[in-house]
């Protein structure tokens, strides 16, 4: 019986480093969670535009870059509201060699993000070899008025390198506080059992005297 309390006092305690371990593990996956994903988020909209218009985009990285149209966006303190089938030319070609750059439509695919602050649907994608200052312009009918234009760098790749560690350490968080209710309950039941059986004593006690006549 003595074994039964002190293994479900272990428990107890098992069961409390865990569900700290878990817990604290849960915060520190879902913070590096949420910044991992604004990270992500700010190289996506690393170069923001108001457009229609002319402006200089200092790419320093080779690879693939995505356009994107915020036509609901907050910037310098003026919202821009548009319409998000505002049909617009777009040109980005090499600031100093003048080569243009092909810009690829997204084949079908519908990517957008939808947040308080912004809505944006990707317009298409382009290729860069040759890091350095390329041209962007932009034309639109003149009723159309004004938006914002987004390049940044491609999310897939990005996603998983920054936020597939955060998921696992929410994993781990999950498994650990599975196992501090496994331990938990394992303890209170061997516990109360303990407490339920009365202790014997092992000494004998003689009978008493028969009554006197």
């Amino acid at each position: 019986m003595a074994d039964q309390s002190k293994n479900g006092k272990t428990g107890c305690l098992i069961a409390v480093i865990l569900g700290v371990i878990g817990i604290g593990a849960g915060i520190w996956g879902g913070a590096s969670m949420f910044h991992s994903g604004m990270s992500v988020l700010n190289d996506m909209f690393a170069h923001e535009y108001v457009v229609p218009g002319r402006h200089v985009v200092d790419l320093q990285k080779p690879g693939v870059y995505v356009v994107w149209h915020e036509y609901f966006a907050r910037k310098d303190g003026k919202t821009y509201d548009a319409s998000p089938d505002m049909e617009m030319n777009i040109s980005i070609r090499h600031r100093e060699t003048g080569r243009q750059v092909v810009l690829q439509e997204m084949g079908g695919r519908s990517e957008k993000i939808d947040t308080p602050d912004r809505k944006a649907m990707a317009v298409g994608t382009f290729s860069i070899r040759e890091p350095g200052q390329y041209l962007l312009e932009v034309t639109a009918e003149e009723n159309e008025g004004q938006t914002v234009l987004a390049i940044g760098t491609a999310p897939d790749e990005k996603v998983l390198s920054s936020v597939g560690p955060a998921c696992g350490v929410l994993l781990l968080a999950g498994l650990a506080l599975l196992g501090a209710l496994v331990f938990g309950i394992i303890a209170i039941v061997r516990m109360s059992t303990y407490k339920r059986q009365e202790p014997t004593s092992p000494y004998q006690m003689p009978p008493p005297p028969p009554p006197q006549a």
